[in-house]
């Protein structure tokens, strides 16, 4: 599985109704009835005995009222002869002498039963074919759509076109089904890039969790990797996406793509080996129970503290002055600084600045936690000021448009994320966005802002088949709705891999 790499742009069939004309076999197959002798063998027609030339007879006997069958032959004691039926019903004559002579009534009651039942099971089948080549077309429409700027002939004819076979498509389904207003499902086209976007993919919940396995099954089912958009700074991503992958949560294939990851513009190939400037007359003491190294001058002073993950991969490295912490190195799992971290010692270790590093040692962003200065900077590889950011949130909306939106990229985001009302802000945004209902009893406010007509969301999915009916009946447009497997949830305790939280704020020890 691609761990990490940069974005570019991408019923049953029926069941076998039992054949017209079948019966189920009747009780007499019981001991105390003898089968009866097929006197019409399959695909043969009742043949009537040859007429006999008379005999001469010195005394007329008068002639029955109805002939008497010939010997050993027995036929059913019905008003007309079985050649008088039609064709299909004498064939099914013939198989239910066998299974106990039932009535002709009897037959074709069943036949019609049998035929109800292949009407239900075609009208099921046509009703999703509709429905399926619906939600292609609507798709198709969407995108043709999507530029504003005036169309081309050409680009109108194939818009209207489109148009015309969705008409039709609703009008079968008026048809068939009284009603064109049933949610499509949501079409997924596997040239497209498929995201679920979040802020963070440490410590899942079990809900969270028990949404990654619905939406890996789901994936996986039409063969589409999800891909995943995180936008934390986590040093430890690397091993956590390993462990979501053994712990079967992510679709084969699925890359992963993290905001401050993609702006270091990190490659997992480079290795390095941290220079640590330990001089002659420094001493190191290793605490076990922690897993650090102590690192003091000649005066005894402690100057570093040296924090490992597993055995030999450092994690951070923090610089102590007068017994007060005064910045910390952060290291990503090349071995790399990924980050450092200052600190002002008058006030109990407040943190004062954040420094991030592209993977060549040149600055990429400060983040200030002064007042009197911009809280980010965003710089070129040559220390040139690119941008200035408010708030994280500025710059994650920043880095999504400009490094990850296209026009082949479609967004998959849980409604109750802090992503989704700014993404949804966003004006004229080139991009699908896809929500995740989860309860949509508890979220009225996003699911009713969903079916309204100028809602920007043409597509959702939804964790409960209550949800889909009623955004299918309560919805004032078009919407396509797609139920999401059911996954129970599992509480699982998240696996340590670190002593400490890197991040937004000072990292505790």
């Amino acid at each position: 599985m691609a761990l990490f790499g940069k974005h570019t742009a991408a019923d049953d069939p029926a069941q076998g109704a039992t054949p017209l004309g079948l019966a189920p076999k009747s009780a007499t197959s019981g001991p105390l009835f003898k089968p009866q002798v097929d006197p019409y063998p399959k695909g043969a027609e009742p043949v009537e005995p040859a007429p006999q030339a008379p005999v001469a007879d010195p005394t007329p006997v008068a002639a029955p009222a109805f002939s008497q069958p010939a010997p050993g032959r027995q036929y059913d004691q019905t008003p007309s002869s079985p050649k008088s039926y039609p064709k299909t019903t004498r064939a099914a004559l013939r198989r239910n002498q066998y299974l106990g002579n039932q009535d002709p009534w009897q037959v074709t009651q069943q036949n019609l039963l049998d035929l109800q039942e292949q009407i239900t099971q075609t009208k099921a089948q046509l009703r999703q074919e509709l429905l399926d080549q619906r939600s292609c077309l609507r798709h198709d429409w969407r995108q043709q759509t999507a530029d504003l700027t005036p169309a081309s002939p050409e680009h109108q004819a194939t818009v209207d076109k489109l148009q015309q076979q969705i008409d039709t498509l609703n009008e079968a389904l008026i048809k068939w089904f009284g009603t064109q207003k049933i949610a499509n499902h949501v079409y997924f086209n596997k040239k497209r890039h498929y995201f679920l976007l979040d802020t963070t993919l440490r410590d899942l919940s079990g809900a969270q969790r028990a949404l990654f396995k619905s939406l890996r099954g789901f994936f996986q089912g039409m063969q589409i990797p999800l891909s995943q958009l995180s936008t934390d700074f986590d040093a430890n991503l690397a091993s956590r996406v390993q462990q979501l992958a053994q712990d079967k949560l992510l679709t084969p294939k699925a890359a992963v793509l993290n905001q401050y990851r993609d702006l270091q513009e990190l490659d997992d190939t480079v290795k390095f080996k941290p220079d640590i400037p330990l001089s002659a007359e420094m001493t190191k003491e290793h605490d076990d129970e922690h897993n650090l190294d102590k690192v003091y001058d000649g005066n005894q002073q402690l100057v570093m503290v040296i924090a490992y993950l597993g055995d030999q991969q450092i994690q951070t490295i923090a610089h102590y002055r007068a017994d007060r912490m005064i910045s910390r190195d952060i290291f990503d799992a090349n071995g790399a600084v990924s980050s450092t971290q200052y600190f002002e010692q008058s006030s109990n270790e407040r943190l004062l600045r954040e420094n991030f590093y592209r993977q060549d040692g040149s600055l990429v962003l400060i983040k200030s936690y002064q007042e009197n200065e911009p809280y980010i900077q965003l710089l070129s590889r040559s220390n040139v000021l690119m941008a200035v950011f408010n708030s994280e949130l500025e710059l994650t909306l920043w880095w999504l448009r400009h490094d990850v939106f296209n026009s082949e990229t479609s967004i998959l985001i849980p409604t109750d994320s802090p992503l989704y009302q700014p993404l949804l802000d966003i004006e004229d945004l080139k991009v699908e966005i896809i929500p995740i209902l989860a309860d949509y009893q508890a979220h009225d406010d996003i699911t009713s802002q969903l079916m309204t007509l100028d809602s920007p969301i043409d597509s959702v999915l939804v964790t409960q088949q209550d949800a889909k009916t009623y955004l299918e009946t309560q919805t004032q447009r078009e919407l396509d709705v797609s139920v999401l497997p059911e996954v129970p949830v599992v509480m699982k305790r998240p696996t340590k891999l670190a002593a400490c939280r890197s991040f937004s704020g000072p990292l505790s020890g």
